[in-house]
């Protein structure tokens, strides 16, 4: 599958979101609730992968960043790695498609997500997802999508989905 399908399976699973979700964000709510409505409607567009959100795994193993990496104990800032949402074949990494992370505008703290997009979809990294997009919801508004691949942002490929106008008929 590629760029351009998975583009085009998260805009219209993010014009889900605003259609149907606004309120989460409007209301401010954890990203991790974001995430979780998200993954739900990419799941009706990946019908033969696995969407999962906080995956840990890869195979049997914790997923880890590389060594170089700071090392902690807590979840969120330790070396384990948490991705909100991912698009694979679980268990068995033979389809490692997209990694997905996402922000709300306004919460500058990308550092990480960027490194964990950066590694995951790194061609020489141990996991080597195909595509890494990483959403910045302005409220309800729009959503900035940065897209990284083989361990690097894509500029010419970051594209941007608006909100659905909801007095316009669909």
């Amino acid at each position: 599958m590629g760029m351009q399908e998975h583009k085009n399976k998260l805009k219209k699973a993010v014009a889900f979101l605003f259609r149907n979700d606004a309120a989460l964000l409007e209301k401010d709510v954890n990203e991790r609730t974001i995430s979780a409505k998200l993954a739900l409607y990419l799941s009706s567009e990946y019908t033969s992968l696995n969407v999962d959100c906080e995956y840990n795994r890869k195979g049997d193993e914790v997923k880890r960043l590389p060594a170089d990496e700071e090392s902690r104990t807590d979840d969120t800032k330790g070396k384990t790695i948490f991705p909100d949402i991912i698009v694979h074949n679980r268990g068995d990494d033979t389809q490692n498609e997209v990694i997905i992370e996402i922000k709300k505008e306004g919460n500058n703290d990308t550092e990480r997500d960027i490194k964990k997009l950066k590694a995951l979809t790194s061609d020489s990294g141990s996991y080597s997802y195909k595509y890494g997009f990483h959403l910045i919801f302005s409220e309800a508004q729009k959503a900035k999508v940065d897209v990284y691949q083989n361990g690097e942002k894509v500029p010419a490929e970051s594209f941007e989905i608006p909100a659905p106008n909801l007095l316009t008929p669909q």
